[in-house]
C-alpha cells in the first residue's frame, strides 16, 4: 500500500467508500491507489441493478454485492459502462482523483453524487 495521502475528484483527501462490504484493492475501505493494482480500483460507484447486470455480462458478477452498496470500482468498467448506458452514481468525495487522467470532469459531473 501507498504511504502518500491520496485525493478525491475535488482536490480533497480520499475518504471512505465502504467497510461493509470493504472494498478497495487491498480491502482498506477507500479506493486508493497501489502501484500492485493493474485495475486501478478508484472509482468509488453506488451499484445499481443496471450495472450489476452489467459488469455479470462481462464476466465479473461482483458475487455477494448487492444493489445500493457502495464498492471501488476498476475505471476501465466504469467508462465501459458510461459509453452502454449504464454508468453507476460516483460518491465523488470518495472516488481517487486519478481518474481525471481517464474521464474529463465535466463527463463524470452527472454521475457524481
Amino acid at each position: 500500500m501507498t504511504s502518500k495521502q491520496q485525493f478525491n475528484i475535488f482536490g480533497q483527501p480520499l475518504e471512505l467508500c465502504s467497510l461493509q462490504p470493504k472494498t478497495g484493492f487491498n480491502r482498506t475501505g477507500t479506493c486508493d491507489l497501489d502501484k500492485q493494482d493493474a485495475g486501478l480500483h478508484s472509482v468509488c460507484a453506488v451499484l445499481t441493478p443496471e450495472f450489476l447486470r452489467f459488469t455479470r455480462s462481462k464476466g465479473n458478477s461482483l458475487q455477494g454485492l448487492k444493489i445500493g452498496q457502495q464498492w471501488c470500482l476498476c475505471i476501465n468498467r466504469w467508462i465501459e459502462a458510461l459509453h452502454a448506458g449504464v454508468a453507476p452514481p460516483i460518491i465523488g468525495k470518495s472516488t481517487n482523483i486519478h481518474v481525471l487522467n481517464f474521464i474529463p470532469k465535466n463527463v463524470i459531473k452527472p454521475y457524481v453524487i
